[in-house]
């Protein structure tokens, strides 16, 4: 007996469950998009999902990499429409491959295989960096479907795409990123942070993270003066960045065996945040 909602084909039943194995929150923003971009996204989200099982949910690295050269060549060279893949479906019954914006779509995929490569920054503002090319590849995609095709950085968006991208690496675990620079000043080997990740040490390297991300985003974007008009096309960027400046402060009290959890974490206090930083866009 099918277990599918009014409405839902075999392929957005697909992606919800993508969706949901590594980012519940995307459910809880995509509420507060426009209702066609809503459609849109899901799909989009689906693969921002696959991209991160890719890189996090496989235990030999070039196993990852051919995950990922499949989607770029299924999504890049290929055309969608001669694919049965059920996300890239899904892209085509939406609409929302007409709107890719390939170029980020790369970049999307080739910083992933950066990822499972492991460069670790060398200092705070390297990961910085790195972060932003993660979150900005995102928002451009994100920014594409909801049919703002702006080629690079969208305006408004650069100030929260480096504290998305803290956020995907910490899900997609690991601790290649840990910039060199804190390693050393707090003594402590990437080893080390794996056989006790509950340590005073430890915990106090990750804190200093969580420290220089906050005031990569220090004006939090719903409350700027921008030039790039309303905002409301984009309320879901604005909600999700949102929840996940909440989920960083919360991981500077716990341990990071307890980052995960969090951050798949849906409670009441981050719906009503959401749905905060939603009606503040609606206003402007």
């Amino acid at each position: 007996m099918s277990t599918r909602a009014a409405g839902e084909t075999v392929s957005s039943q697909f992606c919800w469950e993508q969706i949901l194995r590594t980012n519940p929150l995307f459910r809880v923003s995509r509420v507060f998009a426009e209702r066609e971009s809503a459609q849109q996204l899901l799909p989009l989200y689906a693969l921002f999902s696959a991209v991160e099982q890719s890189c996090a949910g496989v235990s030999d690295s070039e196993v990852g990499f051919r995950k990922l050269e499949w989607w770029r060549e299924e999504c890049l060279v290929r055309d969608m429409a001669d694919s049965d893949h059920p996300i890239l479906k899904e892209f085509c019954r939406t609409g929302a491959a007409d709107s890719l914006q390939f170029d980020a779509l790369a970049r999307l995929l080739l910083g992933a295989q950066a990822r499972l490569d492991g460069a670790a920054p060398v200092d705070l503002d390297e990961l910085k960096h790195t972060c932003e090319a993660i979150g900005e590849a995102q928002l451009e995609l994100e920014a594409g479907v909801c049919g703002l095709g702006i080629g690079g950085p969208t305006p408004g968006l650069d100030g929260i795409a480096a504290q998305n991208g803290l956020v995907q690496l910490i899900r997609e675990g690991g601790t290649w990123w840990l910039p060199l620079q804190l390693l050393a000043r707090h003594g402590v080997s990437r080893s080390e942070i794996r056989q006790d990740s509950g340590s005073d040490t430890v915990c106090a390297l990750f804190g200093e993270v969580f420290s220089a991300a906050r005031d990569w985003n220090s004006e939090p974007m719903h409350v700027r003066d921008h030039e790039a008009g309303d905002l409301s096309d984009l309320r879901h960027a604005l909600v999700i960045n949102r929840l996940y400046a909440r989920k960083l402060n919360r991981l500077e009290r716990l341990q990071p065996s307890a980052y995960r959890a969090e951050l798949m974490a849906v409670g009441v206090p981050d719906l009503f945040s959401a749905w905060q930083t939603a009606r503040r866009v609606s206003r402007r």
